[in-house]
This record gives structure tokens, sequence and C-alpha cells, in this order.
């Protein structure tokens, strides 16, 4: 019984982005077929029996052509069953650019930072030369996770189950007893790499090998953003502290809350919305992204020094944010864990010459209190998306509208996900899915 891979893994070689070679189109790893496509293999994994008519049908409910002011919000099944999740492994966070860390992270060989994207364990470091790398974090002998910290630093991987050993660079350095093995290439058996690209502070990598979301498209992607962020002053930052929240609720629900306009400012942020000036806020939506912004207020409230006179909100699709406002920046990260859950991380910039009237106690003490302050919206947004979520069980809710004038994002969001959906099902069932 053997499998030729040939499509998975000479696509992952041939890559501008990974050099090495880490397998042969002649890797035969026991199967009765001869071909094995890989998205067909990926595809089987993540829906064994097939994409149910029920996924499709609530799929299209929502149709990305509709304007905002016709528009009805997507299903709650969306955001409530665990199809939607599998849904959301396979046609958006494979698909597309996702931040995992920060430059500052991996300066030096050796280091690395880790964690998981959905179901899939990676890992990223830099190699003996200084180049960045990414891999999937899992042992190519029965796939073990090769580290558990989120960070480290190694001069090598080591496997802790049977010590198989890999260099920086993702080579398979060591493999003991493994006499007799037939059909066994010690090149072709490397970590499995991963694209991996940095914009600003920030590491992406990206899952899946294919040729469409190449790092120069984040770029242009980001591109009004950064132009925005430059005038705000983006380079002369230092990173402060990060911050985890576990968050009962699906990963988009925390970003439909990010992206209504400020309509929940007033309501659920009192003392965040006496800080902004609520007649100047403002929603633009681009192709990938969208920014929110705002004046601040123009009196000299407790808190105001932390919001300045300028607020950006931005959403880059399809889970991170980047907040500026007075001297700080500040990156969310959203990962869904399920359905019905999903990790918020925070990573807080200051500006390098921020707070320099303040001798280093002081300082210390400012700065613990601002974030306190920003936390205290964290908080309070994570109360209102847990509300939301159990709603969202309720057999009585199946959709909602949008309020035009302030949730653009939102809808535009959903317009994204839904073109997303609708790409994956049609290679899946191209003769049901039709735009």
């Amino acid at each position: 019984m053997r499998i030729i891979v040939c499509d998975i893994l000479s696509r992952l070689r041939t890559s501008v982005k990974l050099t090495r070679s880490y397998c042969t189109t002649q890797t035969y790893v026991g199967c009765k077929s001869d071909e094995a496509p890989c998205k067909r293999l990926f595809n089987q994994k993540l829906f064994p029996e097939g994409i149910s008519d029920y996924v499709t049908s609530e799929v299209l409910k929502f149709s990305p052509s509709i304007p905002v002011e016709e528009a009805i919000t997507p299903p709650a099944s969306w955001y409530s069953q665990p199809q939607f999740h599998t849904l959301d492994k396979a046609s958006v966070f494979r698909k597309h650019w996702i931040p995992v860390g920060r430059v500052d992270q991996l300066k030096e060989p050796g280091q690395y930072i880790a964690g998981f994207i959905t179901d899939d364990p990676y890992l990223v470091t830099r190699d003996e030369t200084g180049k960045l790398q990414a891999f999937y974090n899992i042992c190519r002998h029965h796939a073990t996770l090769l580290v558990d910290d989120n960070s480290g630093t190694v001069s090598k991987f080591q496997c802790p189950y049977h010590g198989w050993t890999y260099t920086l660079s993702g080579r398979l350095a060591k493999a003991t007893r493994l006499r007799g093995i037939k059909n066994f290439n010690a090149k072709n058996f490397g970590l499995i790499p991963l694209e991996v690209t940095t914009w600003g502070p920030l590491v992406f990598i990206k899952l899946s090998t294919d040729d469409t979301n190449s790092s120069d498209d984040l770029g242009v992607q980001l591109k009004e953003v950064k132009t925005r962020l430059d005038k705000m002053g983006l380079d002369n930052l230092r990173f402060v502290e990060r911050r985890h929240y576990r968050v009962k609720c699906n990963w988009k629900v925390f970003i439909d809350n990010y992206l209504d306009g400020g309509y929940h400012v007033e309501y659920a942020h009192k003392d965040l919305a006496g800080l902004i000036e609520p007649k100047d806020y403002k929603t633009a939506v681009f192709d990938g992204f969208s920014i929110q912004s705002s004046s601040g207020n123009k009196g000299e409230k407790e808190g105001q020094d932390r919001i300045g006179s300028a607020v950006l909100f931005s959403h880059v699709y399809p889970n991170l944010f980047i907040n500026r406002y007075g001297p700080w920046l500040d990156f969310n990260y959203t990962y869904p864990i399920d359905s019905e859950n999903c990790e918020v991380v925070f990573d807080w910039y200051l500006e390098q010459d921020a707070m320099n009237e303040l001798n280093s106690t002081e300082k210390e003490a400012k700065i613990a209190e601002d974030i306190r302050a920003s936390e205290k919206v964290q908080d309070e947004d994570i109360v209102l998306c847990e509300r939301v979520q159990k709603g969202l069980r309720s057999t009585s809710f199946e959709w909602g509208r949008y309020a035009p004038g302030v949730e653009q994002a939102d809808h535009m969001f959903h317009v994204e996900l839904a073109t997303d959906y609708r790409d994956y099902l049609n290679n899946m069932k191209p003769e049901v899915v039709k735009q």
C-alpha cells in the first residue's frame, strides 16, 4: 500500500517563501489511493462526511451583495453551531495571514514563539542565519508537540517523546533506532514549513500554501492603515505589556462588538464616552479592513491624557485590531477556541518619550493606571459579548438588522465572511453555491 504525496509538500517546497526541500513527490506513506490532492485531504479531515445541506443553506441566508440598508445580519447559526467553527477553520483561518506575535520576541537565533491557530499548532523562530522561519509545531514521527511554552529560546528542537531532533531551519538532524526502516530519507522529514512575514512590529503566518494572499497582498491591505498610523506615530513605540483573556463567546461576536461604529459606547462605556466626541465618530470601510476614528474630548477630564486629541480603531480581516490613542497603541488578536469560546490577546505599546516628566516610580504607576482604564473597557465588552452569546442560543432569535449609519464595518465584516464561506463551499459543492 502506498501513496504518492504529490501536491501538498511539493507546493510547500516550491513556494518562494519556503526554499528548503523537505519532501519528494515519491514519499510513500501507506495508503491505498494512487493520488492525494492536498485540498481534498484537508477537506476530508475537516468535513469527513462532506458539507451538510444545513450548513450550505445557513451560509446562503446572508447575501454579500445586498447593501447594508436592506441587509439582514447573518443567522445565529454562524455564531453558535459547531459546524461553523469548522467552516471558520477551513475557509477563514487557513486562508488568511494571521498575527501570531511580535518581532521583538524573535530578536536572536533560537528564540521562538508558539501557539495554535484553531487546531493547528505552529512555532516561529529565527534560524542559525537569523532568518525568520515558521513551522507546524509537530514532530514528523508521531505528531507530538515539540514545544509547549508560548515562547522561549533553544539551540534545536527536540521531540520530548522519542528524541527526534530538528535544526532551527527545520531540518531533521537526528532520529535514532531506525534500523530496518525502508523508503525513508531524513531529507524528506524536516518540519513542515509555513509562510511567515512581518508588518511593523507584528509577525504573521499563513497556514494555506495557496498562491492567493501573498505577503505583498498583506502590505497592500495594510497600506492605508499604516499611512494613518504614521501620522499619529507608529515607529517611536516600545512594548509594555501583554494580557490574555478567555471570552465565552464566538470569536465573531467579539469582532461584531468592536465594529458597531461606537454604537454601544454611550451605553456600555460611560467613562470612555466622556473622553471622545460622539459627533466626530466616523467609520470608513475598505477591502479587507475598516477604520473608525474620532476626536478626543477637548476638555480636561480625568483620563483625557490617555485618550489624547484623536483616536483610531482599525480592524484588519479576519482577527486583528489596531487601536491608537494618546501616547498608546494596542494590538488585539482574537482566536477561535470552539463555537462558543475565543481567546483575545492584548499587546500594549507606549510612545518612547511619553511620561518623561515623571520619575520612574510615578511613570510605572501611571502606566499601570492607564492599562487598568483600558482593561476596564475590555471587561465591559466581555460582559456584552457573553450576554450576546447566550442570546444567540435562543430558538427565538434567527437574525437581526443593521443601523446603516454606524454599522457599516460590521456589515463589511459579514460580507467578507460570507465571501470566504461561499468560496470554500463553491470548491466543495459547486453545483449548489451560486453567487
